[in-house]
């Protein structure tokens, strides 16, 4: 999906203890929006990113990651086809692949998930 940095704010949550040393300094919460990133992710689970040094964009294929182009932000899986890179939703019925710019900016990786409250699922 994309991210909107602009509503991303600092909270101090209440984890448990294993949860905190998995996460470590260098590392983002973020809660999913919307329904991009289903069947793994759904709206309301709380994603754990981690600040990685970048290196290539090769090194990074198949990995979920989060990235800026232009003005936006996207959390997707990186593939490359063809020796190009696509950014790709989970969701692919909803959103089709989004070709990597030149001027992509690599922000984090995608480290791990909160534990999720599955009473709150919908399945549609």
């Amino acid at each position: 999906g994309k991210v909107d940095l602009e509503k991303y704010k600092t909270e101090k949550h209440a984890l448990l203890i294993e949860q905190w040393e998995h996460m470590g300094p260098d590392s983002m919460v973020f809660e999913v929006e919307g329904n991009g990133m289903e069947p793994y992710f759904l709206d309301g689970d709380l994603i754990v990113l981690k600040k990685e040094e970048f290196q290539s964009w090769e090194s990074l294929d198949s990995n979920l990651i989060l990235v800026k182009m232009g003005n936006a932000y996207y959390l997707r899986k990186l593939f490359f086809d063809e020796g190009n890179p696509f950014l790709y939703s989970f969701n692919r019925r909803l959103y089709p692949p989004i070709e990597l710019e030149e001027n992509a900016e690599f922000i984090s990786v995608l480290s791990g998930q909160i534990d999720r409250d599955v009473r709150n699922i919908k399945f549609k």
